[in-house]
């Protein structure tokens, strides 16, 4: 009987413990996807990763300034040498890298930002546990802010910003433990006689509560736009065309025209699949959740939007939307701790206060997540 009682107390003290900075697999490959807020540049890579040797092999294809490009290279950060591998004429170019190896995983001096679920938490195989971490880059050149698999240490997404592109987002999927074919972190043998050569607007977090049935939803963010720091609590209702500025603290409401579209989170059925993959690793059960990521475009009151949506196979629960609109640009959201239902419906009722609320006066735009 002892044993009886004993045992759910260790399980719920393993199941509070905190998260800790960690280190990724030593050995991995997958695929990345790297975007920058300037948009200009966007790269889709497979990659190999060898944290023991120091060594990083990419190739990719992307877009840069407009213009596309397919690119293939080894670092090798002991020997600080990068070699550009062209395999169609056997040639290379060799070049001396200059960055420092930056180990996948969470540094020790890194700050728990949070753990959350991406997907849900509502039905098997729709979610899947993380932690995100931020802190500051070794060289003191800014922020960054990087997301993990609780268990495993798989990287699933990282951000930094730079002085030349703004934040950098890095996306990671299909990552597997191991490396399948170790020689292709060597330089092939036609590069031994290769020549050396030298050579932010919006930020916020937010709680959320959807009703796609009724068109309304509810924001309670935090966050910065355009220097400005806000928090801002409202409630979206498309079928009257009418959003309220609640205010709880002060019992006061502001409201004028919701003159945006209402967004389902759904994928349209004019969507193009762009590919279906695994966020963190399908090495272990556990570490992984399978996704499918869709793209097209929409016609708004605002003109037309590019959109790239990532939901997950099972349930169709949103993990992030990329949004873009000649205004805007890219808005990058990203979804977690999403649960099916609504634990209280009067959330997307104006309260009682809210009756009397007279039209704001304000012309300039409130910035929100959702449009």
């Amino acid at each position: 009987m002892r044993f009886l009682i004993l045992l759910p107390c260790l399980l719920a003290a393993c199941l509070a413990e905190k998260p800790h900075p960690c280190e990724s697999p030593p050995l991995l490959t997958g695929g990345l996807v790297v975007s920058t807020q300037n948009e200009k540049l966007f790269t889709y890579a497979k990659y190999l990763y060898d944290a023991i040797g120091r060594r990083v092999r990419l190739m990719e294809l992307g877009t840069y300034e407009n213009k596309s490009f397919t690119y293939d290279v080894l670092l090798l950060y002991k020997e600080a040498a990068m070699y550009e591998i062209h395999e169609h004429n056997r040639t290379c170019k060799k070049s001396p890298l200059k960055v420092e190896f930056q180990p996948l995983g969470i540094p020790k001096n890194a700050s728990l930002l949070g753990q959350v679920v991406v997907g849900s938490s509502s039905g098997p195989g729709q979610g899947l546990l993380v932690n995100t971490w931020v802190g500051e880059l070794p060289d003191k050149s800014g922020n960054y802010m990087a997301t993990v698999t609780e268990f495993g240490c798989i990287p699933v997404s990282s951000a930094y910003h730079t002085k030349e592109f703004g934040w950098m987002v890095t996306s990671f999927f299909n990552n597997v433990i191991g490396i399948e074919d170790p020689d292709r972190l060597n330089p092939p043998s036609f590069c031994k006689d290769a020549e050396s050569t030298q050579s932010e607007n919006l930020a916020a977090f937010a709680k959320y509560t959807y009703d796609g049935l009724g068109r309304r939803i509810r924001l309670s963010d935090f966050g910065s736009y355009d220097n400005r720091t806000f928090h801002l609590d409202v409630l979206l209702l498309y079928n009257q065309g009418v959003m309220y500025k609640i205010n709880n603290r002060d019992q006061t409401c502001l409201k004028r025209r919701l003159n945006t579209d209402f967004i389902p989170l759904a994928i349209p059925k004019d969507a193009s699949l762009v590919g279906q993959v695994v966020l963190g690793s399908s090495s272990v059960q556990g570490d992984g959740i399978l996704v499918n990521t869709w793209t097209g475009v929409l016609q708004t009151k605002k003109g037309i939007a590019k959109y790239v949506s990532t939901v997950t196979e099972f349930g169709c629960i949103p993990v992030s939307t990329l949004f873009s609109t000649d205004r805007k640009g890219w808005v990058v959201v990203s979804f977690f701790n999403n649960i099916i239902g609504l634990a209280d419906p009067q959330d997307l009722t104006p309260p009682p206060f809210c009756r009397t609320a007279l039209p704001e006066e304000e012309d300039r735009e409130t910035p929100t997540l959702f449009s």
